[in-house]
């Protein structure tokens, strides 16, 4: 070899094509194979014999598998390979590695891309700069300058704008903090659920000084929180909780405001949900009305294997501009007795005839003054010569009657109560006939 063409020593910090360094790797990883393969023979010995077949050396036979093999975890996991790409690697194996130019970094489900990323091997740390983006369990960042140490997935990344698209929410941030696999806190951070894209605004959004979300509890907790809705802010509180998913969570819900009107002045209600369990749940909203006090709003519902219902409760103990304790109750419920028995309760009472009035949303849209109580039960029947239903039922009308003269109402008729049957037996030759019968007592209110 010509002198001028003399092998120079290697210049670890040299840069590579990504090829030339992915082969350097490779010759890594074949070395110890070709050293175990040529271990058996000396160079140019005769092949040894191949020994007869045996039953221990009989093919092996593929079984199918029916389900996914866990994520790799512990020692396991650490040991799962890094995938490196970029226009340029300098590389030093197993101490660092520097990449410029449209670099992707892969290892243990996380994937960071970037302009330009360092890894250092020893700390399992990664520093990226430039446009730099970041994939893990399905949640997305984007921003400028990112430090993480991989595999315990903790570090920081500066101004990300973020997405849970499992969640269908995101938001953005001065500084986000990975806290490990399913923690994070961001600083000076908007938080929203509704759908976003670039041209609109979503409607509501949370502004907050510091926002902690907690994968695996589903919550979030916001300190210095304002929320907005179209743009304005209409909560502000040191500190609030919510849950990330759709999934039910005790805690605290937007509030409902009524503007002013000559009734009752200015209503505004905190509602507060309460998960019992996971048949029952219910809401009370504490609600304070300017002319007339404080009120208590609540709903309850529940769902068994046979019997399902809802309770509704306003209680208003008592009313300043009326001079006295004021209420309603609506009930709904139904169910399943057995052997084909069925049942169902529905109706609704108030404790006097000006509620329709001053509480309109608590009474029956269509017919506010007239407030119906039913009761009913009935049986399928399946005789040997025909098929059929018994029935009994009672419905009773609370009037609400205010004024004198033309603006009383005439009350409809009660069915105290009303029973019947129906019966189609079974006939031969494709003919059909059908039985009714029913008895009802009408009474007036």
């Amino acid at each position: 070899m010509p002198a001028d063409k003399a092998p120079q020593a290697a210049d670890p910090w040299r840069p590579y094509p990504l090829a030339w360094a992915s082969a350097a790797c490779l010759a890594s990883l074949t070395w110890p194979v070709a050293v175990l393969a040529a271990s058996g023979a000396a160079v140019g010995a005769a092949p040894a014999p191949v020994p007869a077949p045996t039953a221990a050396s009989a093919p092996l036979v593929l079984q199918p598998s029916t389900g996914l093999a866990p994520l790799p975890t512990g020692e396991a996991e650490r040991q799962r390979p890094t995938v490196l790409q970029a226009d340029s690697v300098t590389l030093r194996p197993d101490v660092d590695a520097v990449a410029e130019g449209g670099v992707e970094f892969r290892r243990a489900g996380t994937v960071i891309r970037a302009d330009r990323l360092s890894y250092d091997s020893a700390q399992d740390q990664a520093r990226a700069t430039g446009q730099v983006q970041i994939e893990r369990n399905g949640a997305r960042y984007q921003g400028t300058a990112l430090q993480l140490q991989v595999q315990r997935f903790e570090g920081f990344f500066l101004n990300p704008v973020f997405e849970f698209p499992a969640l269908g929410s995101g938001g953005r941030a001065q500084r986000v903090d990975f806290l490990g696999e399913s923690r994070s806190r961001a600083e000076h951070a908007m938080y929203t659920s509704c759908p976003r894209d670039d041209s609109a605004r979503p409607d509501w959004l949370l502004r907050a000084d510091r926002v902690t979300l907690d994968l695996d509890q589903n919550e979030g907790r916001a300190e210095g929180a304002v929320l907005e809705f179209l743009g304005l802010p209409i909560l502000g509180l040191p500190a609030l909780s919510f849950p990330l998913t759709d999934a039910r969570k005790s805690g605290w819900l937007p509030p409902t405001i009524v503007p002013v009107d000559s009734r009752n002045g200015f209503t505004l209600g905190v509602p507060y949900y309460w998960n019992i369990a996971p048949n029952r749940d219910a809401t009370l909203t504490p609600t304070v009305i300017t002319r007339r006090g404080l009120a208590l709003d609540t709903e309850f519902r529940y769902l068994l294997p046979r019997h399902d219902g809802t309770m509704n409760l306003h209680l208003l103990p008592h009313d300043r501009a009326a001079g006295r304790d004021r209420h309603a109750l609506a009930l709904a419920q139904q169910g399943n007795i057995g052997d084909g028995l069925r049942y169902g309760i529905q109706g609704r009472r108030v404790s006097d005839d000006d509620y329709w009035k001053d509480f309109s949303d608590h009474v029956p849209s269509t017919s506010p003054r007239l407030l119906s109580q039913r009761l009913w039960l009935q049986r399928t029947l399946d005789l040997s010569w025909a098929q059929g239903l018994a029935y009994a039922r009672a419905q009773r009308w609370q009037v609400l009657q205010t004024g004198s003269g033309d603006e009383l109402i005439l009350a409809p008729y009660q069915r105290s109560p009303q029973l019947g049957l129906q019966l189609q037996p079974v006939l031969p030759q494709g003919l059909q006939a059908r039985f009714e019968t029913e008895v009802i007592r009408f009474t007036r209110p």
